[in-house]
């Protein structure tokens, strides 16, 4: 028998540990020291509107997309006695407005390549958009959303 390092050492695991030495150090040749080798800072803007939304602005000109993300201080911390309140309020909100059924806004949001989410967690909910930036099919699923936002049934 030999010690514990010598059991532990055999031929396979070294082979493998220099393996993932070697492709450990590749990446990093790769990622910090190649010439090639750039970070693109994302600049965000951000201001505030006239009623006290936070609003935090990043364009991409990379991708043809719009994401629209409204977090609002309403996650499952503010529940109460009520458990699960904010997570039922959250996934309701896609489910039909004053005009249309959930059924339709699926099919409008669909018919534009939008796509909506919800999300909640302990200390927020969010909602979000995401839509493609032509400005007509924005435009309807920014409709569209702002309908389930204010017109909720």
């Amino acid at each position: 028998a030999g010690t514990y390092k010598e059991l532990i050492m055999t031929k396979p695991v070294k082979t493998f540990l220099s393996k993932v030495v070697r492709s450990i150090a590749v990446l990093f040749i790769t990622l910090f020291l190649s010439p090639h080798a750039s970070a693109k800072i994302l600049e965000i803007e951000h201001w505030v509107t006239h009623n006290g939304l936070n609003v935090y602005y990043v364009y991409a000109s990379e991708l043809p997309i719009v994401d629209i993300k409204l977090a609002f201080n309403a996650g499952s911390a503010q529940d109460g006695q009520a458990h699960g309140l904010a997570l039922l309020t959250n996934s309701l909100i896609n489910e039909g407005t004053t005009k249309h059924t959930p059924d339709q806004l699926a099919e409008s949001l669909e018919n534009t390549g939008a796509q909506f989410g919800t999300d909640t967690d302990r200390d927020m909910a969010v909602i979000s958009l995401r839509s493609m930036s032509n400005r007509a099919l924005l435009q309807s699923a920014l409709d569209t959303f702002t309908e389930m936002l204010s017109q909720a049934n």
